[in-house]
């Protein structure tokens, strides 16, 4: 019998976890504290900086075990666009875009490390 430590509940639930806290918490902890001109400041950082980071990261970790954790490059722009549309004007184009874009990285992360992986198995072989 598995455990949990090891088990794929345990890899979504800490997927979901990292995906909430970048991508509702940080936007809303922006909104709701930070004045005007600063929470805008922080939002766009949290756009252009902290979100395709966070997107890269979670690619990786998918291209890791793409078999199992397919799904790591799509929970995370998915997560970004209901929170955007949540805290800011529910079903703006330009989170459409930026989810995309996050969906991208993530993939493209993803690709790579698959990639990686394989040719660095491959020369280990020989």
């Amino acid at each position: 019998m598995r455990s949990f430590r090891s088990s794929p509940t345990r890899c979504l639930l800490l997927a979901l976890m990292a995906c909430l806290g970048v991508y509702l918490l940080l936007p809303g902890l922006a909104v709701w504290f930070a004045p005007g001109d600063a929470g805008m400041a922080l939002c766009f950082l949290l756009f252009f900086a902290v979100n395709p980071i966070t997107a890269a990261v979670m690619g990786t970790a998918a291209g890791l075990r793409p078999s199992r954790r397919w799904y790591f490059p799509i929970l995370g722009p998915m997560v970004f666009l209901f929170s955007a549309w949540g805290l800011f004007s529910f079903a703006e184009p330009a989170f459409l875009w930026y989810s995309g874009g996050y969906l991208m990285i993530g993939l493209a992360a993803m690709g790579i490390t698959f990639l990686l992986r394989m040719i660095n198995k491959k020369s280990s072989q020989r």
